[in-house]
């Protein structure tokens, strides 16, 4: 047995556990593969083991979700990367168990890149972008202000236009390549993330940790490893030795994050301890063989010896029959008794009678 038959074994040889790996985006094709490989679940809980570079909410919150419905204990183990969606998936796991390796990373959603079809890129970054190119040009405005007012003498209204003037000219063109339909997008992609994180992560997040995962981390690949997740989750840990096995024996399948397809799959099988179930018919032979204590006759074919031998015609008057038989000779013979005497008779009579 080699070293991920052993892992699998371990972890799934009581029957009580799912195991199942997902590399590749969150869309809805992931969930569609998810949704496939555990229909229908055959143990309480499961395991998925995780590695994706984020992608669509909706779809993080419909996988946890659905595995949350399907099995009482949701388990994920992280042996590499779990960005953004990943992280929201994460929200709605009972534990997570985070290898040497494994990191998440903020609640950064993404979206569709302008003019773009495959293409994403961090909701982060425009509303950060904003944040700060707001918070500059107010400090500017009132330096500039300050500056105008004390080397003037000029009145404040006038020092004040001044100073936005000054500002414009210097801002002006940026906050004109804003647009505010697509920031207002932004805006709500991260306001969905944050509801969905509230209702997938009342048990396991910490308080203020939601807060913290959408808004205060500076970018969409900053690194949140295994002790800084313990201060944002209740009940993060380090694999076991029959998880460090299996990390170690499916490292090619879960190390490097799939960008174009999904690699999804159920490592175990459904397992019978009883052996394979035997056909009804067969079943119940034996059930009515082993209350009778007798052992089966095996069917022989119509033209072997022994079908032939077994099958007796129903004797028809004088053909086959004893009592017939005997019958017939007996009438056969008392008849032909009488014809002979009836025939030596006839001789002594006929013959001359010799005269002395």
């Amino acid at each position: 047995m080699n070293q991920f038959s052993e892992a699998v074994e371990e972890l799934c040889g009581s029957g009580v556990l799912d195991l199942l790996v997902f590399n590749g985006p969150i869309d809805r094709n992931g969930f569609d593969l998810v949704l496939d490989q555990t229909k229908p679940p055959v143990a309480n809980e499961v395991m998925m083991v995780l590695t994706t570079l984020g992608g669509d909410a909706d779809a993080a919150y419909r996988i946890a979700t659905l595995l949350c419905r399907r099995y009482r204990t949701f388990h994920l183990l992280v042996p590499s990367y779990c960005k953004s969606a990943g992280t929201l998936l994460a929200l709605g796991a009972s534990e997570i168990i985070m290898a040497d390796t494994g990191e998440l990373g903020p609640l950064d959603v993404q979206i569709r890149k302008r003019d773009e079809l495959l293409m994403r890129e961090s909701g982060l970054e425009m509303v950060q972008g904003l944040q700060q190119l707001t918070s500059e040009s107010v400090d500017a405005f009132g330096k500039t202000f300050i500056e105008v007012a004390s080397g003037t003498g000029l009145s404040t209204r006038l020092c004040a236009d001044i100073a936005a003037k000054v500002i414009g000219s210097l801002y002006g063109n940026i906050f004109q390549q804003i647009d505010p339909i697509r920031l207002g997008s932004v805006i709500r992609a991260n306001a969905i993330a944050m509801h969905y994180g509230k209702l997938l992560g009342s048990k396991n997040l910490k308080p203020e940790a939601l807060g913290r995962l959408v808004l205060d981390y500076p970018s969409h690949d900053f690194v949140i490893d295994r002790s800084q997740a313990e201060q944002l989750f209740n009940a993060v840990r380090e694999p076991n030795p029959a998880e460090a096995k299996l990390v170690q024996a499916i490292e090619p399948l879960v190390k490097i994050p799939s960008t174009n397809k999904h690699i999804v799959k159920k490592l175990n099988t459904e397992r019978r301890s009883h052996g394979a179930p035997k056909p009804a018919a067969k079943a119940r032979s034996k059930r009515n063989v082993k209350g009778s204590g007798k052992s089966p006759e095996k069917a022989t074919p119509p033209d072997s010896p022994k079908s032939s031998s077994s099958t007796t015609p129903t004797p028809s008057p004088g053909h086959g029959d004893p009592g017939a038989s005997a019958g017939m000779s007996e009438a056969v013979s008392g008849r032909n008794g009488r014809t002979d005497r009836g025939l030596r008779t006839s001789a002594r009579r006929r013959q001359p009678q010799s005269k002395n």
